[in-house]
């Protein structure tokens, strides 16, 4: 017993080479395309690479302009390693286009770790969206959880291509899609997403498009059976208090149980359809209208202070409510 045990102990955790292995095959493909590594990815390598206090390579940040080729040089050698500690990648003003997009989704497709996507102002197309939605399809479960493309023009083509894969994903919990072009015909591809029963989507940015009173229309209405979004940023969508918008206001409110920060700064918002959507709640019953809404921003610039506390007393007051009043209900046909 004494000498198995002996060698029981002598036994050693085997050695993790794979970032040296990522840096060898990153610094051979740099070579190759004849371009140079990014300062601060150099300066990660370095720190990663200590010999007394060895790291993993776990968020990929790049915020210079490599362009395509350098994204390739990375995707390419993550790949050829099989690397499988990434779960992070960040591309940020990197003029990554379609190619080096699609260099990213063929290693995430090889090695499904990365939980957070993102490509800011990487002036990509909706063909990157189409490359992407491969890897949101729910044949792939791929575990995205994030995904943020803003500043990108993709439009209504690529919210048609993202839908793809997103209107029977149940893995996504935050999309974001801000100053991207999406008008009104875009909307209805939000709304299929939206309207997913199995979606776990939570967080949906929408700031800076152009969806104006018809978008949003179609976007409060998907959210009426809606069953996961908590928050939605509408901010600067080129809308405002028409008639039809607060009608979908209201049969939202009436309908959806989830949703608690619904953003409007920067639209056409007044006293006038301010006060409207505190009517809404004055004049029915508590426990129809949304009892998890927390917080629904209206432009300050626009409206009054006076009835942007009010509204705030609304929604703090139907918070406590509203709940008691759905648990009575439950009780009710629970007896019966």
């Amino acid at each position: 017993m004494g000498p198995k045990k002996k060698s029981e102990g002598s036994k050693k955790d085997p050695v993790d080479d794979s970032v040296e292995k990522l840096y060898r095959a990153y610094r051979k493909n740099l070579a190759e395309f004849g371009i140079s590594m990014p300062k601060k990815l150099e300066e990660k390598f370095v720190e990663l690479r200590d010999d007394k206090n060895p790291g993993r390579l776990i968020d990929l940040v790049v915020w210079e302009e490599i362009g395509p080729a350098g994204v390739r040089a990375i995707a390419d050698s993550l790949r050829d390693v099989k690397y499988q500690n990434l779960k992070c990648i960040r591309f940020w003003k990197a003029n990554t286009e379609d190619e080096g997009v699609r260099a990213i989704c063929q290693f995430i497709m090889l090695c499904p770790t990365v939980t957070t996507l993102e490509f800011m102002e990487c002036n990509i197309t909706p063909l990157s969206c189409e490359f992407i939605s491969g890897l949101l399809s729910p044949v792939t479960t791929i575990p995205i959880l994030t995904l943020k493309l803003d500043h990108n023009n993709i439009g209504n083509e690529g919210m048609v291509n993202l839908s793809r894969g997103l209107c029977m994903n149940s893995i996504l919990n935050t999309l974001s899609l801000t100053y991207c072009g999406i008008d009104e015909e875009g909307a209805r591809p939000l709304m299929e997403i939206l309207i997913y029963q199995n979606s776990a989507l939570k967080v949906l940015d929408l700031q800076g498009n152009v969806l104006r009173n018809p978008g949003v229309c179609t976007i409060l209405h998907g959210l009426q059976v809606n069953k996961s979004l908590t928050e939605l940023n509408l901010t600067d969508n080129q809308f405002g208090e028409d008639e039809a918008v607060l009608g979908k206001i209201h049969d939202m409110l009436a309908n959806n149980e989830t949703l608690q920060i619904l953003d409007f700064r920067y639209n056409g918002f007044y006293d006038s359809g301010a006060r409207a959507i505190c009517e809404m709640f004055k004049s029915n019953p508590q426990e129809k209208l949304n009892s998890t809404l927390q917080q629904l921003i209206l432009p300050q610039n626009k409206v009054s202070k006076e009835v942007l506390a009010e509204l705030a007393s609304i929604l703090n007051s139907n918070k406590g409510r509203g709940k008691k009043g759905k648990k009575g209900k439950k009780g009710k046909k629970g007896k019966k």
